[in-house]
């Protein structure tokens, strides 16, 4: 529990326990920011759904064009900066579900390619870019690239993303409804 990443991460809380006293003991398995809040109370059951169903705003498809999409996330695209298992597998499924996922490798490439077997395993439906991410090309790429995307995933360290600006606030400068997720090797 004193592991820093699990500290930062917040997966530990410090909690006064009546028979042990001050104890540290697993936290959130998973934090949502903003976080979530319920808006209006859930109608009762058989009721009139209409003022529910009045606060709905149409949506424009996200597919370009006119064709409808063959898979559900068709028109979506993914920036997978993430490596190992932890990292790949969720874009993986988004790409299974029809989104473009291209994922940013380092000059050294992912460090589970030495495991041919478990690498593969998670690049199914993806494309590949490597990046320097701190060269000023890079950069200027990635805000391209974070600007024409929908999700951008990651498990990298949280010190290290923000050192590489790859932090959420950094990133929503270049795309304000970009979906931001991250997976902690935890």
């Amino acid at each position: 529990y004193s592991d820093p990443e699990v500290e930062e991460n917040q997966f530990v809380a410090d909690v006064d326990d009546p028979v042990f006293g001050r104890c540290r003991q697993p936290g959130h398995a998973l934090v949502i920011t903003p976080p979530m809040q319920i808006v209006r109370c859930a109608p009762k059951l058989d009721s009139d759904r209409t003022d529910i169903l009045a606060d709905l705003e149409p949506r424009e498809p996200i597919y370009r064009g006119d064709a409808v999409p063959a898979a559900p996330l068709e028109g979506f695209r993914v920036l997978d900066f993430g490596s190992a298992l932890a990292g790949p597998l969720g874009p993986m499924m988004l790409g299974d579900l029809g989104a473009d996922v291209i994922k940013i490798e380092k000059l050294e490439g992912d460090h589970m390619r030495v495991m041919e077997g478990a690498f593969v395993g998670c690049q199914r439906n993806k494309r590949n870019l490597v990046l320097q991410l701190k060269s000023a090309k890079a950069q200027d790429i990635l805000e391209r690239l974070v600007a024409q995307s929908d999700i951008v995933h990651h498990n990298i360290r949280l010190k290290a993303v923000e050192k590489l600006g790859l932090d959420y606030d950094s990133l929503k400068a270049f795309r304000e409804d970009l979906i931001y997720t991250h997976v902690s090797t935890y």
